[in-house]
């Protein structure tokens, strides 16, 4: 709306210059700065830190027949970690387990589905229509319930000051349980099905890593660093931000989001 009513000005001063937005994505990948036998390695400490056993790795002959090893390796550290996330919310918080044959996307979709409504529940949070919904509302209701304003607990007695670091802390305590939730939203096997691709394997071990420091109730500072990606700016193409003929304000920018959009999307497509 800023670019059409700048375009409406200029025309109105007779000074009709083209408007335009420029769609700019930056595409990040580590298979340019790393090797195969890094992310390996990578891996493998994953894998003996939830409990497998480290297995030497096979010294294949092709990058793609190494890629496909990571990947079968990633499958079983990411079932590990999910029988391990059912058994802890099982025994901590009674939350029940999907039942049995279910898929990893599944099941981790019930942990939680089951965790974020006794968030819910314990918070007094009307559930939202979509499970994304659902857990930004309780994750802005944790954050209310953690943090008070610098003169309200001036306001308070000694006591009730005493009773808002707990709460706080007990509060912070149940945002920790959210975010091992929240993750497993959106960590989809899927992602890292198909072809073997480096980048994807590389995503798929941090978030896996991730995913394991959440259960012992890390926060986004402890998230791995051990890969340097490097970054690529992909630049689309230009959206003219002007009225058609006809045309009125509100109409034309919600054309111009259109396209954007699309532009954006095609962005994403750029291999």
């Amino acid at each position: 709306r800023l670019a059409i009513l700048a375009s409406d000005r200029l025309v109105s001063t007779g000074r009709p210059t083209p408007v335009r937005i420029l769609p700019v994505g930056i595409e990040y990948s580590v298979s340019r700065t790393t090797r195969p036998a890094r992310l390996a390695r990578f891996v493998d400490r994953l894998g003996r830190r939830v409990g497998l056993e480290a297995v030497p790795m096979v010294s294949p002959g092709t990058r793609e027949a190494a890629l496909e090893e990571i990947e079968a390796r990633l499958g079983r550290i990411w079932e590990r970690l999910v029988d391990i996330a059912e058994d802890a919310y099982s025994r901590s918080w009674g939350v029940k387990s999907a039942p049995a044959g279910a898929s990893m996307r599944d099941r981790m979709l019930a942990l939680s589905e089951a965790s974020v409504s006794r968030l819910e529940a314990f918070y007094g949070v009307t559930p939202a229509s979509s499970l994304k919904a659902r857990i930004l509302n309780v994750r802005s209701e944790s954050l209310r319930r953690v943090f008070y304003e610098e003169r309200e607990m001036k306001s308070f007695s000694s006591l009730e000051r005493g009773i808002a670091r707990r709460g706080a802390a007990e509060a912070y305590f149940l945002d920790q349980i959210y975010l091992a939730a929240a993750l497993g939203l959106f960590l989809n096997p899927a992602r890292a099905g198909g072809k073997p691709d480096f980048d994807r394997l590389a995503e798929t071990a941090v978030n896996l890593h991730d995913f394991a420091n959440r259960m012992e109730g890390m926060g986004l500072k402890y998230r791995s660093r051990y890969f340097r990606r490097d970054a690529r700016l992909v630049v689309g193409e230009p959206v003219e931000a002007s009225r058609r003929e006809g045309e009125g304000r509100h109409a034309a920018a919600d054309r111009v989001e259109r396209e954007l959009e699309e532009g954006f999307r095609k962005l994403m497509r750029t291999d």
